[in-house]
């Protein structure tokens, strides 16, 4: 499947596509997110790696997309996180249920927990963004629920486990922070040499931290010793 092209003649996917089970979903460096028939139904006549419908952004998408319920949460260059509804009936176009804009660049795949969408940005501030109204607290999909600074861009998708989420940013330091406000959970960060541009791997209460300092380091989750 060919995607357009962004800016610069540029044609590429960079982040990881995601499916569910129908349809693959992947965001364009184009502005595109798509949707592409995962299989081929000889009943409906429909073949696998036909677009079914896209989305276009403002900008181009250079972090995956991720679910949330009936919703495709994706984040452009331009720092907007969208909340894309599929097309209903004989639709082509996935339109905008919601929108939230940052200040700096969204280049870090969303992680979804709970009803919200938490991913970094370029300016170096990881954002937890509502994805439906919670009754609850009174918050609105598309709202901003707590904002965490670090030092330096977060380009990476955070991991949660439990009540607790996991990032690493380019200031060279692994976070963990609660899932419902933001605070940390750790006495302090966890400092390598260089960015830490991979996502993390949490393992038997173990997280796994590659950096560009050439290491692999492995922490207490619990802890970040």
């Amino acid at each position: 499947f060919a995607t357009e092209e962004g800016r610069n003649s540029v044609t590429a996917v960079f982040g990881s596509p995601i499916t569910d089970g129908t349809f693959v979903y992947a965001g364009g460096f184009g502005g595109s997110l798509y949707a592409i028939r995962l299989n081929t139904d000889l009943g409906s006549g429909t073949v696998a790696g036909q677009e079914a419908w896209r989305f276009v952004g403002d900008s181009a998408f250079v972090g995956g997309p991720a679910l949330a319920g009936d919703l495709i949460v994706i984040g452009s260059e331009d720092g907007t996180l969208y909340g894309v509804e599929p097309p209903t009936g004989t639709g082509v176009c996935g339109t905008e249920r919601w929108s939230f804009s940052t200040e700096g660049d969204i280049w870090s795949t969303p992680a979804i927990v709970d009803g919200l969408a938490i991913v970094g940005t370029l300016d170096g501030v990881l954002h937890a963004v509502y994805t439906e109204d919670d009754p609850a607290t009174g918050g609105r999909a598309g709202e901003e629920k707590w904002q965490v600074t670090t030092g330096a861009g977060i380009g990476v998708r955070p991991i949660v486990d439990g009540d607790t989420v996991y990032f690493g940013s380019f200031d060279t330091k692994v976070y963990a922070v609660d899932v419902d406000d933001g605070s940390p959970r750790w006495l302090e960060p966890f400092e390598t040499g260089n960015w830490i541009w991979a996502e993390l791997l949490l393992h038997e209460g173990r997280l796994y931290v590659p950096s560009l300092d050439h290491n692999l380091y492995v922490l207490d989750a619990s802890s970040g010793t």
